[in-house]
This record gives C-alpha cells, structure tokens and sequence, in this order.
C-alpha cells in the first residue's frame, strides 16, 4: 500500500472515530480502496477500528432486506454479427440451444468440436510466457 492508499484510509478510519460514516461504510470504502474484504477488515483493525467499537452518537447500521428469491433471467438472444450471415452451416454445427436450457444455465460439452483448446506460446525476446 503507497502513502496515498495509506493517507485515505487512515482519513476514512477518523471519519468513522468522528461518529461521521458508520462501520459498514467504512469496510465498503477500504474494500474498494483494497480490492478485497479481508484485507478492508484487516486494514481497519489496524487502524484501531472494530465494529465493537463505534463512537458514541455513531449512526445506527442499517441492514437492507434482501429480496426473498432470486429467479433466472433469460438473456435475449444476441443479434448474428454481419459476416455470420454470409457464411454457410457447417455440418458439425451444434444445436440451437432452447430458452428454457438458456434460463436454467447452459453446459458445453468438453469434445464439442467447435471448442479449440491448446498451449499458446508467446515470446518475448529471451522470456517465453506459457498460457492454456
């Protein structure tokens, strides 16, 4: 972490002493200010910041209702692009897949022929990068 990542969260950690954001707002500024939970959790312990340890005259955490079920959405069918119109059906070409196998998630199948799968090499004078 570089003084200026380390500046901000030391300023969001005096916001949260100051009574100014509650907890959870602190953890979701450090997270983004980190790129992981654990390490805004982490960060704010070592800023002397628990959740046990809110000021007094801290806004009350408020906990959002999460909704109560979650049900697939179907994604509409994206539109060909221009040269697939031009190019001829091969006969290996799979089947069109239906909405109802589309809404409950899709597999493919590892020997479909249309995947191609390898060892890809890329060379950077004397550095060699290898990649699947």
């Amino acid at each position: 972490m570089g003084y200026l990542e380390r500046y901000i969260a030391e300023e969001n950690a005096g916001e949260f002493q100051a009574g100014h954001i509650t907890y959870q707002e602190l953890l979701r500024r450090l997270t983004l200010l980190t790129g992981s939970a654990i390490a805004a959790l982490a960060l704010a312990v070592t800023l002397g910041c628990a959740s046990d340890s809110a000021p007094a005259g801290a806004p009350p955490a408020t906990v959002a209702a999460a909704p109560a079920t979650l049900a697939p959405t179907a994604l509409p069918p994206a539109a060909p692009p221009a040269s697939a119109a031009t190019l001829a059906p091969s006969a290996t070409s799979a089947p069109a897949a239906t909405p109802a196998a589309q809404a409950a998630g899709m597999t493919v199948s590892p020997n479909d022929p249309a995947i191609i799968a390898g060892d890809v090499r890329f060379q950077s004078g004397s550095v060699t990068l290898l990649g699947y």
